[in-house]
């Protein structure tokens, strides 16, 4: 008897410890923050990512491969979420970049010329959650003090969305033809 409440009890401390390192969004949106160098960040954005069913709408200042940030966008393209994102001018062409990818799998990426930088790091998941804060969707964000906010707060999600659309009207259209304008273009 105590040898099985003992398994029981291991078991549930396996289970919480696996639930507080790889959070499922999917079933309670979870609000908080997470600090990096320290907490497991991306992974916690990659789960929000991978747990859309309709739509993303995204911000990027850098957004590279390493990062696992375009796979995830790829995937949830792939499961017919509707993918969206706004990036800086200097996005497309920085080493790694994750913006072909994107192309390749048929999300429409646009760029705001309009401000010297835009430097937001926004997603914003099925109207119920914004994942956003200091930290760039790049692996170097992994390694520096940042920080990630996870907000589920209603109006909070509306003004993202609001400004997420606002920047897109002013933005354009980047397409694979963009990128004969980097000095060093992506392979």
């Amino acid at each position: 008897m105590i040898r099985t409440l003992a398994i029981i009890a291991g078991i549930s401390v396996i289970a919480a410890v696996a639930w507080v390192r790889h959070p499922r969004l999917d079933e309670s949106p979870s609000p908080g923050v997470c600090f990096a160098p320290e907490g497991r960040c991306a992974a916690r954005a990659i789960d929000a990512l991978d747990s859309a069913t309709k739509e993303i709408r995204g911000h990027a200042y850098n957004f590279t491969t390493i990062s696992g940030f375009p796979d995830a966008l790829v995937r949830a393209a792939n499961r017919g979420v509707d993918v969206q994102i706004v990036v800086d001018k200097t996005t497309p062409c920085e080493r790694g970049t994750g913006v072909p990818a994107l192309l390749a799998a048929g999300i429409p990426v646009y760029v705001d010329f309009e401000p010297p930088i835009a430097h937001e790091k926004a997603w914003i998941i099925d109207g119920r959650l914004v994942v956003g804060g200091s930290y760039n969707w790049s692996g170097q964000a992994a390694l520096n003090s940042e920080v990630m906010i996870f907000d589920t707060n209603a109006a909070n999600i509306a003004a993202y969305l609001d400004h997420w659309k606002q920047r897109l009207s002013v933005s354009r259209p980047f397409d694979a033809d963009g990128f004969s304008k980097c000095k060093h273009p992506p392979a």
